[in-house]
């Protein structure tokens, strides 16, 4: 791919693919060529228009959408005319998806209480193994990551932090969800098949917010009242199973969070052992169940969800 304000090598071969050039960022001016729009036959270059996904773009590069001028392309200098073009772009290090290796014994603990994660690291379980005010995005079949990139091979079950209040977890409309299948925050959907992987379409009659997505001041104005939205999973609402002996009643579990035997084992007044069965294998109210788990399973929950 060209690097920005710097002319062609005369002979390619010379020029590993990995190989990275300084360059000076006035150079990287956003661009469209009217002409064409990208595909992955004719692939566009960093900061040119035109893209619908990561494909469309050259190498590693990615898709960025936008719409109501944000949010801004990473690495490209503004230029107006395009607020509702998307963009080829190169991510950030920091904005990468990545998962430390920090050998089998710590599989699925990347990321504790006591060591929280950073933007786009993961794995995290909740919102509170990440840092400050960043949430734990859930993952079930490679959903992005609002503000991150997935640059290479990344485990499409891996969970990450992310700034659900950063111009990436806006909501924003797309325009058609049916044609190109819309990502967490973004619309109009219908139906659940218009979000990618396992997300589910929030049915909105008005300005609802959307848990786990920005729905306040600075919005755009094309995103209108009654605007469906692909939502994200919430952590806090992610059934997780700790083992088979992890509530008890000296050490309590908190709602979604099993294996319960009775409800002096889940922490709170309202919460109580939901008890699963073949005939009762669903989630408890207010929880979503998105991996295979035991039917003898049983989870504490809040029971205030269902109270009218």
């Amino acid at each position: 791919m060209k690097v920005p304000g710097c002319a062609a090598a005369r002979n390619d071969d010379i020029i590993a693919d990995d190989m990275d050039f300084c360059y000076d960022p006035d150079d990287a001016v956003m661009f469209d060529d009217d002409e064409n729009d990208c595909t992955a036959d004719e692939s566009c270059e960093v900061c040119q228009a035109g893209c619908s996904e990561d494909d469309d773009c050259l190498g590693s590069l990615q898709c960025l959408h936008r719409h109501d001028g944000m949010p801004v392309v990473p690495g490209c200098t503004f230029e107006s005319g395009h607020e509702d073009k998307n963009f080829c772009y190169m991510p950030t290090e920091n904005s990468t998806l990545s998962v430390p290796d920090l050998g089998a014994a710590r599989i699925d603990t990347e990321c504790t209480t006591q060591e929280k994660c950073q933007e786009c690291r993961g794995d995290c379980d909740s919102d509170d193994e990440c840092a400050g005010d960043l949430k734990c995005f859930i993952r079930h079949k490679g959903e992005h990551v609002p503000g991150c990139e997935e640059v290479g091979f990344v485990d499409p079950k891996n969970d990450f932090c992310y700034n659900a209040t950063a111009p990436a977890a806006y909501l924003s409309a797309e325009g058609s969800c049916s044609t190109y299948e819309c990502k967490a925050c973004q619309g109009p959907c219908t139906v659940d098949s218009d979000c990618e992987g396992s997300l589910t379409c929030q049915i909105r009659t008005g300005y609802e917010p959307v848990e786990g997505c920005y729905s306040g001041y600075g919005i755009g104005p094309s995103v209108g009242s009654g605007m469906n939205v692909c939502a994200p999973f919430p952590a806090a609402r992610e059934v997780i199973y700790k083992g088979s002996d992890h509530c008890t009643t000296s050490a309590k579990c908190p709602p979604c969070t099993g294996d319960c035997d009775t409800d002096d084992e889940c922490d709170g007044p309202n919460n109580k052992c939901w008890q699963r069965s073949r005939s009762n294998s669903d989630a408890p109210p207010g929880c979503n169940l998105n991996v295979p788990l035991s039917v003898d399973t049983d989870i504490c929950y809040n029971d205030t969800t269902t109270s009218g």
